[in-house]
């Protein structure tokens, strides 16, 4: 607990500092936490210091019906016109893509879907924001959004992952419940992913961020992947892989090691 306590408090301070070097132009900043309490307890806190050093901070959500970045950032703009003032230090903080479902019901594509595409296509679009922008993600999202959206991913000015320990009660009412469960079951539209395409977005990554802590979880999705495809040996390697750079982003009790040594027990690799 020490340990992803002390990583967590590192993360917040560089998260800052990056907010801080950006003021006055736009800077994609990608914040990662799979606990809500949590995740809305760090943006309060950052949020209590800038606003002490003059900062102006602002939340924006995505619109499920619309779910594209530039618009809700358009539409907070026209209700804040001081986000475009020249000196005036401001941030937007991005909250919503959590609760964009995966699963398409009658529309052509998923809000999730719609999301990714959005960022991909409108990347220029965002360049009249000249402000620090920091979007919230869970790891399953982000490692969706560099997958389908690399150009808008490649953009990003920094990534800043936080866990929460285990320890930890979280009270979850059962409509977050439902919706986490059918975000969990969207996610078989990524697992069920072609294994030579994770492959390259993995080989990708790494030639451009091999700190990055996406790796972990594109190993997984890799996985499972090869899991699918029944190429037993290759998914033990990606898990292995995976349990690897777990084991030393987030500690050997963190809930994601113990998922990844679940997945090698039970697939009896």
């Amino acid at each position: 607990m020490e340990k992803d306590s002390s990583q967590n408090q590192r993360n917040l301070r560089r998260l800052l500092m990056s907010v801080q070097a950006s003021y006055g132009r736009l800077n994609l900043l990608i914040a990662i936490c799979d606990n809500r309490r949590y995740r809305d307890e760090l943006i309060g806190s950052y949020e209590k210091e800038l606003t002490a050093k003059g900062t102006s901070c602002h939340r924006v959500r995505i619109d499920r019906q619309q779910p594209s970045l530039k618009q809700c950032l358009k539409d907070l703009v026209s209700q804040e016109p001081v986000l475009m003032s020249v000196g005036k230090p401001a941030i937007v903080t991005v909250l919503g893509t959590d609760e964009l479902l995966g699963i398409r019901l009658n529309e052509l594509k998923s809000a999730q879907e719609q999301f990714f595409f959005s960022a991909q296509w409108t990347r220029e679009g965002l360049r009249d924001f000249k402000f620090p922008i920091v979007i919230w993600l869970t790891p399953e999202i982000a490692t969706s959004l560099s997958q389908q959206a690399p150009d808008f991913w490649s953009w990003r000015g920094g990534v800043f992952e936080f866990s929460q320990s285990i320890s930890v009660p979280i009270n979850f009412s059962s409509a977050t419940y439902e919706l986490s469960n059918q975000v969990e079951s969207a996610q078989e539209n990524f697992t069920n992913a072609n294994p030579v395409d994770l492959q390259k977005q993995i080989d990708n990554l790494l030639s451009q961020d091999p700190d990055s802590p996406l790796l972990a979880s594109l190993y997984n999705s890799l996985a499972d992947a090869y899991v699918n495809n029944i190429q037993y040996n290759q998914a033990e390697y990606a898990y292995r892989k995976a349990l690897d750079l777990y084991e030393r982003q987030l500690g050997e009790r963190h809930p994601n090691v113990a998922t990844i040594i679940n997945n090698l027990a039970f697939k009896k690799f």
